[in-house]
């Protein structure tokens, strides 16, 4: 359980690594390559909901769990739209750094004060 979430977590600082890259070669502006990548995450995010009908018909998890999944979009854009001002300001080598480190700051085992601790 441990390896395999050590694993996923790997894959995510790789991939959380690399998708900021393609912003240089884009050339749109912040808020148009932020609302590109809302509307890419919005049919990854279908298709993944999709496959988890085909293989479970009937919804295991409460209404009220999707409202706040739903709710964390706008900060989740906020966030990226903040990201990709300082990469404009300064650079993807010096704004990422600052980024990763903002994020890594939790206390271990505490996450982010709700109450969650590793096991």
């Amino acid at each position: 359980m441990a390896l395999t979430g050590f694993l996923f977590a790997a894959l995510s600082a790789l991939l959380f690594g690399l998708y900021m890259v393609p912003r240089k070669l884009t050339r749109l502006r912040d808020f148009e390559f932020v609302l590109s990548m809302a509307v890419g995450v919005q049919l990854a995010t279908l298709l993944v909901w999709g496959a988890a009908r085909i293989q479970s018909p009937q919804p295991a998890v409460p209404a009220l769990a999707h409202l706040y999944a739903w709710m964390c979009g706008p900060l989740w854009a906020m966030g990226i739209l903040a990201y990709t001002l300082s990469i404009t300001e300064m650079g993807l080598a010096l704004s990422t750094p600052i980024a990763i480190q903002i994020r890594v700051t939790v206390p271990p085992g505490r996450g982010a004060g709700l109450g969650e601790t590793v096991t």
